[in-house]
């Protein structure tokens, strides 16, 4: 990952004492932006800082944005200015956002932001946009961004990015717990009472939001399914369901990650 700071954080200890930090969230289902305003605290012994929630909330992207990311994620050719401005702009939007979250918290410690996924295809590469240095710039803190671009340098698959939350917050003594993520793309990790940050099982079970956002837009007019009204009012179409468990990335053993390079409306409309 990379970190972009306005000042020298030498001899800073991040885990000696309670720091604030906001922690920044988008997928690729592009429906918002995000924030988490968080106190971490010591280590308490499982190689991992205590957490606690101060504040959430969700800010929506700019409109020219979201604009150009709808059309950088469907496959359109942009020019590298429009690369550009678009790894700046959104940058702002996460200022803006964070700013909203944490207006009673000014002064955040750190900021980790992993960044906006435009292309994913480990174990070859992956490409997240969101300016570090611009975002530590406009609001003078640390910013530690870009983090799975260094794991799937090293092999990994580069996602999903939760597991590491999920040991530390939903792991129990006794029981074993399988945590379910639903964004574009949906994961699982598995909580064993034994697992460690170390060795967590995680993985992507293939599309989310992504297609069912994609299926209201074209069926129903919709941008996204409310509270699940449309599914619960429905029913499964075994045809369907087989075609589509049918794609050979359901058959892959984990680890492994997808995205909407595979998963996307032109696989849908086939």
């Amino acid at each position: 990952m990379n970190i972009a700071h306005p000042h020298p954080l030498a001899n800073t200890n991040f885990g000696d004492q309670p720091r604030l930090v906001a922690g920044i969230m988008t997928g690729t289902s592009l429906d918002a932006i995000d924030v988490a305003i968080c106190e971490l605290g010591p280590d308490p012994g499982d190689g991992l800082p205590a957490c606690k929630l101060l504040a959430f909330g969700m800010e929506p992207y700019s409109p020219g944005t979201v604009e150009l990311l709808e059309a950088f994620l469907a496959g359109a050719a942009l020019s590298a200015r429009d690369v550009s401005r678009l790894h700046t702009s959104l940058a702002t939007d996460y200022a803006h956002a964070i700013q909203h979250v944490s207006d009673r918290w000014p002064a955040l410690d750190l900021i980790g932001m992993h960044g906006q996924t435009v292309w994913h295809e480990p174990p070859f590469h992956t490409l997240q946009l969101g300016s570090g240095p611009a975002l530590s710039a406009m609001l003078q803190t640390a910013v530690v961004s870009d983090f799975r671009t260094q794991d799937v340098a090293l092999g990994g698959q580069g996602a999903p990015l939760v597991p590491l939350f999920d040991v530390a917050t939903l792991r129990h003594p006794t029981k074993t717990v399988v945590a379910l993520n639903i964004g574009g793309m949906a994961n699982i990790s598995v909580l064993r009472p034994e697992t460690t940050a170390e060795t967590v099982v995680a993985f992507d079970t293939g599309p989310g939001n992504v297609l069912m956002n994609m299926a209201c837009r074209t069926t129903y007019g919709k941008q996204f399914d409310a509270n699940g009204s449309i599914a619960r009012a429905g029913r499964v179409l075994p045809p369907m369901l087989s075609t589509l468990q049918a794609h050979p990335f359901f058959a892959q053993d984990p680890p492994k990650s997808t995205g909407r390079e595979v998963f996307n409306d032109d696989w849908m409309k086939a």
